[in-house]
């Protein structure tokens, strides 16, 4: 009996369910959790099949052993004890993407160059001479526009307060507040 062969048709597959304590972890190439791998074995003859079925799985015995191997494993030590410090990594990492994210929609927008200057040509003006459409397509490009503003304000900002907590790390730390001192207002 073979236990990873499976029909459909007159073609036969190798078929082999993910193991249940790393279901979830591995992922299909759209990365949707994979709950089984099935693979053609591109023959209809069944005696091919069954020879080709040990193969596939070694790799997948394999592949399983690497994803439990990062499942299983214990978790590295943080790096970072200052929570201020890992406060600012994270947000240097989230720049990091907002970046990236910029870039890839630079170069989408370089390749739709043409487009772009054709339709804002066509929304340039007073709404009053537009059809329905081309003034709803109008109002969706400027909210657009505001909203991406709106983006790149909320990273200047991030940028440079990162900049100010990288600062204020690399100084020297300040010194703790005297116990003796008044509060400068008095706590209702």
């Amino acid at each position: 009996m073979c236990t990873y062969l499976d029909q459909v048709g007159a073609t036969y597959y190798f078929r082999r369910s993910v193991p249940d304590d790393i279901r979830g972890k591995l992922l299909t190439a759209n990365g949707n959790p994979r709950s089984e791998f099935k693979i053609s074995l591109k023959t209809k003859d069944r005696e091919t099949a069954k020879r080709l079925i040990p193969a596939h799985t070694i790799e997948t015995d394999r592949v399983f052993a690497e994803a439990r191997s990062i499942v299983h494993a214990p978790a590295p030590a943080p790096r970072i004890s200052n929570p201020a410090d890992w406060i600012t990594e994270r947000e240097l990492n989230g720049i990091a993407q907002l970046d990236a994210d910029n870039s890839r929609r630079e170069d989408k927008r370089e390749k739709l160059e043409p487009m772009i200057a054709f339709l804002e040509g066509r929304l340039s003006g007073s709404t009053e001479q537009m059809s329905p459409e081309l003034r709803a397509m109008k109002f969706i490009r400027d909210d657009e526009i505001y909203s991406r503003r709106l983006v790149e304000d909320a990273l200047r900002v991030l940028r440079a307060e990162t900049a100010e907590l990288w600062k204020n790390a690399a100084s020297d730390a300040p010194t703790a507040p005297d116990p003796k001192a008044q509060p400068s207002r008095p706590y209702p």
